[in-house]
Order: C-alpha cells, then structure tokens, then sequence
C-alpha cells in the first residue's frame, strides 16, 4: 500500500511467463487512457490491482 509500481519489473515477469515472446513494450498507469513506460505511485492507502481483460497483446508478424 502506497507504494512504486515499477514497470521495469514486468518485463521479466513478461518473459518468464510468456512463451513465445521475443520483443516487449511494457506501459502501465492508473488511467488506461494515459498509459506511460515509467513508474506509478501509489496513493498511500492503494494496492496495484489487474484482470486479464486490463491486458492487450499485439501480434507484429
């Protein structure tokens, strides 16, 4: 609670969970209008929170 959601974070959990995966752009943020590649701040009484429908993938062939 209230503390940094490091990005950088996900994206070993990314490729050591994901198989198949070769090149990743990781970008989170409180408002999925206004994603970043930088770390969030927690407000002090916040926990980070996601489902499976929060996620996109894109297939670049």
């Amino acid at each position: 609670m209230g503390g940094i959601v490091r990005f950088s974070y996900l994206y070993k959990y990314v490729y050591d969970n994901v198989p198949g995966i070769d090149v990743i752009e990781v970008k989170i943020g409180v408002d999925k209008d206004n994603l970043t590649m930088a770390d969030v701040q927690l407000e002090q009484f916040a926990i980070p929170v996601t489902t499976s429908e929060s996620l996109m993938v894109t297939e670049n062939a």
